[in-house]
């Protein structure tokens, strides 16, 4: 199994939680995956969905042999490792906490950044490095039309 990555981050990180899988950066994750099936001509790939492959494989899905295979990869996708359960379970419990540190630091008056900086460091100590639900400011973030 290969795991093509772009971040030189996430691919040392994947090298040490993922040992027996070969893990690839490229800059270009459609060039690199390219190649790789180019040297897969004769074989069928089952990929799942279709659709959510990047363009660039979809359009030389023939090519490959690529072919819809969701029930299959599905299936692959339920088994959970215990380290994976122990991560799901861990980030629940993290998400109960800090839910709870966001219900006491919302009081009247306070600023929306002093209550985004509270929640925030709550996760940043418990080694959270990538918060995605934390309250949009709009004094702080404005949304800028595209």
């Amino acid at each position: 199994m290969t795991l093509f990555l772009d971040s030189p981050l996430e691919a040392e990180r994947a090298q040490i939680e993922c040992p027996g899988i070969e893990v690839v950066r490229a800059a270009n994750l459609v060039d690199a995956a390219g190649r790789a099936l180019e040297g897969l001509r004769n074989q069928r790939i089952g990929i799942a969905p279709r659709r959510l492959l990047p363009r660039g494989l979809a359009v030389r899905a023939g090519e490959f042999h690529l072919s819809d295979r969701p029930p299959l990869v599905d299936r692959l996708l339920m088994g959970k490792l215990p380290a994976e359960i122990a991560a799901v379970r861990r980030a629940a419990q993290l998400a109960d906490e800090g839910y709870a540190v966001f219900m006491q630091a919302a009081r009247p008056g306070r600023a929306d950044y002093e209550l985004v900086a509270e929640v925030e460091a709550f996760f940043r100590a418990r080694g959270v490095d990538a918060i995605r639900s934390l309250p949009r400011c709009p004094r702080m973030y404005p949304l800028r039309p595209r």
